[in-house]
């Protein structure tokens, strides 16, 4: 037999189950924030002598496609820009120039998704800008 109570008990466990993983996802991605911040600052403190340029994305809405596009434009510029691409003449200098874009790169992208996984979870950072290293 059916009984009434039985659904609304289910209803608000469910409830409430959905409300726990909420929480801890957001949670998680607070306890994160420290990392971010880490990252952000051991990326610019030991390359003080390497070239780096500062990729702003205060003007970007962050939370949809085009935002994040236009971020990765800036991001792979800069890179390019950073690395010299451009300016390799010789075999040695294009592979160094390679390497360096790889590198950069990957990190670079790195602290674009830490940014858009804040930004999803509604944290707002202090520092709106991403830093390219080069070598």
């Amino acid at each position: 037999m059916f009984s009434p109570h039985t659904k609304n008990q289910n209803t608000r466990t469910q409830n409430t189950h959905n409300k726990a993983q909420k929480f801890t996802a957001k949670l998680l991605m607070i306890a994160a924030l420290p990392v971010a911040f880490i990252s952000q600052s051991a990326i610019a403190a030991p390359y003080d002598s390497a070239p780096t340029i500062t990729v702003s994305y205060q003007d970007l809405n962050l939370t949809n496609k085009q935002g994040q596009k236009r971020l990765a434009t800036r991001i792979n510029s800069a890179v390019k820009k950073v690395c010299s691409i451009n300016q390799a003449r010789n075999l040695n200098e294009r592979i160094a120039a390679r390497q360096c874009q790889s590198q950069a790169t990957k990190k670079a992208y790195r602290q674009m998704e830490n940014v858009i996984a804040q930004n999803n979870a509604k944290i707002k950072l202090a520092n709106n800008r991403i830093y390219i290293v080069g070598n």
